[in-house]
């Protein structure tokens, strides 16, 4: 629990540290609800690793805590409405996916539990989205939120011990423990060590989720359009996108785009909402546009196959957010950069 403490209060010091004071810990989200038990796929049990996807209504709101569990079951955590807004409140519904494809099960929503909800799906179900053909190129790259293997810096990829620490396996992480001379991790230490370790290599889905829970603010560029059809490339932006639990006074802080060394400022006294997001375009003002630069460029701010953005809070020198992108679906950056995405 100490290393978790030194986790919450250094990314305290790096999200409150633009001008917000974070609220008191005592404000920290409700523990989820746990679902587990038997999975099984059109009469088969389930392959080891078939990740589970709970929602609310049309909300995903899947914990990423969750851990592996062995060939023909599973386990999701379902996060309250204080970790991701429009989640858990005692008595919701709970739907659950694998892919498109939904469960014939609902589970009931009760906060801090231990549910057992055997889970069956078959039939055709929704079709997963295309794979996009080799050589195909994006045009917009998002920041990916349900917690894809960050890789330590310089890889490009997890290896496999890494993948499963970073899906909770318990006997690696058993492993681990002993290994530092500590006991074997209970089943809630697993689920504490997990998300530790992603809040420690900035996983944005736990980050946003501990963010929510303690009330304070977290801004992220979440999208960036680089190779847009309008006259003048209009049509290009970048998104920026406060997914935490307060509101950021935007005053001081820029988005770069790196290789074409073109800033757009936030006007004064402009402040992103808890849950807000706006864009800069490259040509004038729209409807979700950003407060702040307009008409700063014509053409040529985003490098149609690959680019580098920053967010900067400028008073403090403080580089708050740093991403790329490419176009080529052959050659994605690992996360936690943007990834591309089709439509």
């Amino acid at each position: 629990m100490r290393r978790l403490f030194l986790a919450v209060l250094a990314l305290g010091l790096t999200i409150a540290g633009a001008g917000s004071a974070p609220r008191s810990v005592a404000s920290q989200a409700a523990p989820p609800t746990r679902f587990y038990g038997t999975l099984t796929i059109d009469g088969q049990p389930a392959a080891a690793g078939t990740a589970v996807r709970a929602f609310i209504g049309t909300t995903d709101c899947t914990s990423p805590t969750s851990l592996s569990v062995p060939a023909g079951n599973y386990t999701v955590d379902v996060a309250g409405g204080g970790q991701i807004p429009g989640c858990g409140s005692d008595g919701a519904t709970v739907t659950f996916r694998v892919g498109t494809r939904q469960a014939s099960e609902t589970g009931t929503f009760s906060t801090g539990t231990f549910v057992n909800l055997p889970l069956t799906i078959s039939g055709a179900g929704g079709q997963p989205a295309p794979t996009p053909p080799a050589g195909q190129r994006f045009s917009i790259s998002k920041l990916d939120f349900n917690s894809p293997c960050i890789p330590t810096n310089g890889a490009t990829r997890c290896d496999d011990t890494r993948l499963k620490l970073w899906n909770g396996d318990a006997a690696t992480w058993t492993a681990r423990e002993q290994q530092a001379g500590r006991p074997a991790p209970t089943p809630d230490q697993v689920f504490v060590l997990t998300y530790e370790f992603r809040l420690l290599a900035a996983d944005p889905a736990a980050i946003r989720s501990l963010a929510q829970g303690l009330g304070w603010p977290k801004v992220y560029i979440t999208a960036i359009r680089y190779r847009g059809t309008a006259a003048g490339e209009a049509d290009e932006y970048i998104e920026i996108h406060n997914v935490g639990g307060a509101s950021q006074d935007m005053s001081g802080w820029r988005a770069l785009a790196v290789d074409s060394n073109t800033s757009f400022f936030f006007t004064e006294g402009t402040v992103l909402s808890s849950g807000a997001v706006c864009r800069f375009y490259t040509g004038g003002p729209r409807d979700d546009s950003c407060p702040g630069s307009v008409n700063i460029a014509t053409s040529g701010v985003w490098n149609d196959n690959a680019g580098h953005a920053q967010l900067w809070y400028d008073p403090l020198a403080l580089l708050a957010d740093e991403t790329r992108y490419n176009a080529d679906s052959n050659n994605q950056p690992p996360p936690l950069n943007l990834q591309g995405v089709t439509g």
